[in-house]
């Protein structure tokens, strides 16, 4: 491997000698490490920046330190892992091969108390039909034209 040598100096005037050595780029790796060793699969930048944006957010989010962003990063991820468990056991239960959407759902409102958030975002489906029906019989006026 051939070396190259440069000669910078800091700011205190002293000459430091920088040795350069040419290898072969490494593989980018996926994954970071947190610190316990286990590898955090999102990306923790992509975290940050949805935290830093969250309106509703009561947290001062202009100075996150990088454990916390770690840390929320990592708890995201046990959630999903959590929730993906729980629709594919649905899924298993129903003898499908995938997971979709009516797994999804099921898993979310089997799960009442600890998954109430998700309610809305996570509906079960319904027939159109259905659906117009509920509404007409919650509202007296129905739907408005």
């Amino acid at each position: 491997m051939a070396a190259d040598s440069y000669t910078v100096s800091n700011c205190k005037g002293e000459d430091l000698k920088l040795v350069l050595t040419r290898t072969p780029p490494q593989p980018q790796k996926t994954a970071k490490r947190s610190s316990g060793g286990k590898p955090v699969l999102l990306p923790i930048t992509r975290v940050r920046t949805i935290m830093k944006t969250d309106v509703n957010s009561s947290v001062n989010t202009s100075c996150l330190s990088q454990e916390s962003t770690l840390l929320i990063t990592k708890a995201t991820e046990m959630f999903i892992a959590e929730l993906a468990k729980q629709s594919s056991k649905v899924a298993l239960q129903n003898a499908a091969n995938d997971v979709t959407y009516k797994h999804l759902a099921t898993a979310v409102h089997s799960k009442p108390d600890e998954l109430k958030f998700l309610f809305d975002v996570l509906p079960e489906k319904m027939l159109a039909k259905d659906a117009l029906a509920f509404i007409a019989k919650a509202a007296p006026g129905g739907l408005a034209d």
